[in-house]
């Protein structure tokens, strides 16, 4: 099953609530989290997966680069495939 959180950030905030926010995550078992930084100088998107206990970056694009995220990556493994039946 996926579990998937996207968080767009605030720049006045996110450094404070952040972890926060990824340790809630981790405690509920959401595995993806997508990160949005939408502003400027550096808008990007980091695509995080909880692995072993921590969430680790697994993808990230620059505003003018294609996302390529692992969540949705092929073949699918034959479990994630059952529960979209």
């Amino acid at each position: 099953m996926w579990n998937i959180r996207i968080e767009i950030l605030s720049p006045s905030d996110y450094r404070r609530h952040l972890a926060r926010k990824l340790d809630h995550y981790r405690d509920h078992g959401i595995r993806w989290v997508w990160l949005v930084h939408h502003e400027a100088p550096n808008p990007r998107i980091r695509e995080l997966e909880l692995l072993e206990g921590k969430f680790q970056e697994r993808s990230v694009a620059a505003a003018d680069e294609w996302f390529e995220p692992a969540v949705f990556t092929w073949p699918m493994p034959e479990t994630q495939a059952f529960a979209l039946r």
